[in-house]
């Protein structure tokens, strides 16, 4: 709607009101959430059965922790439940203290060598960028699946997203999830919220993460040639910063609604203790070393977020 003042000048304003618009807002989430979110397009579509014992697995699932054995175990049991059996896990350890973790982690890497040629990987203590790299470079599955001690997989998480990266070509695919809170293993019924990642949004992605979270599974010749996660002590947001990577080079990201994971809220979440600000640099920087090929649009909401939304300055567009 347009008014015009009595000096002429026009004004433009909403033609609904703020509470209005929050109350539309809330009401298509709430339907959004109440209507069966549409299936995965991998209908009818059988994965490769690997019959030689000796040849690689479709999915190397890289699996890091740090000083949690008993969240560790709930990981272990998720993937235990899977309905595709055609993976191989590498656990990276990375640089635990606790005589507990380190006890279990010895028994466990004799037992998985000797029965099913698994790996358990220990090296000191460099954070999840490096922690993932490392898991990485011994993977042997033409599909690399993230994943960390204290998220819990549902049953058909392997089989579905490398169903969609076979059935789309994907270099990364990830999904949704859902949110719980405690250190038992998650209910359905008390599943406190969920995360629904809109795929390649290139606008969206400057101000939030919807492009998918760190349990993402990433086509294994590509993560190298991408040159994996960058590495940086104490920093979180290396999975955003490596999808926003995947979006604004173009490549290809499939976002799936269904959501299966679990992810575990709990005092121990790095999210909580890392710098908010780092990270932020972290993601933007992404978006920055591709800015003057960006759609303007982009551009704008780069320079918006730095200097107001997250107060963190400008910089040379040219770089």
């Amino acid at each position: 709607m347009l008014d015009v003042l009595n000096n002429g000048v026009l004004l433009g304003r909403p033609q609904v009101a703020v509470r209005q618009y929050e109350a539309q807002w809330r009401q298509l989430l709430a339907d959004v959430h109440a209507r069966p979110l549409p299936p995965c397009p991998t209908e009818g579509f059988v994965l490769p059965i690997q019959t030689d014992p000796l040849g690689s697995p479709l999915v190397s699932v890289v699996l890091t922790h740090y000083n949690r054995p008993k969240l560790l175990q709930q990981a272990l049991e998720s993937l235990e439940r899977q309905t595709f059996r055609n993976f191989e896990v590498v656990l990276v350890d990375d640089g635990s203290t606790d005589a507990e973790a380190i006890k279990f982690l010895s028994e466990l890497s004799w037992t998985w060598w000797q029965e099913r040629g698994w790996k358990v990987l220990r090296e000191p203590n460099r954070y999840l960028g490096a922690a993932r790299n490392t898991g990485a470079k011994h993977a042997r599955g033409k599909y690399i699946l993230f994943m960390d001690d204290d998220d819990v997989a549902k049953a058909e998480q392997v089989e579905w997203m490398a169903r969609v990266a076979e059935l789309t070509g994907a270099d990364v695919v990830t999904t949704g999830h859902e949110l719980f809170s405690g250190r038992s293993m998650p209910q359905p019924h008390k599943a406190t919220a969920r995360y629904v990642p809109l795929g390649p949004a290139l606008n969206n992605g400057v101000l939030k993460n919807v492009f998918g979270d760190s349990n993402m599974l990433v086509h294994r010749q590509f993560f190298i040639d991408s040159g994996g996660f960058t590495e940086e002590y104490g920093v979180g947001f290396e999975d955003y910063e490596f999808l926003a990577k995947v979006v604004t080079r173009d490549n290809h990201l499939e976002g799936c609604a269904q959501p299966l994971h679990w992810y575990r809220q709990h005092p121990g979440t790095m999210s909580l203790y890392t710098d908010l600000k780092a990270g932020q640099v972290r993601y933007l920087r992404a978006y920055l070393e591709v800015f003057s090929y960006l759609p303007r649009m982009t551009q704008n909401l780069i320079r918006y977020a730095r200097t107001t939304f997250f107060n963190l300055g400008t910089f040379n567009e040219r770089d």
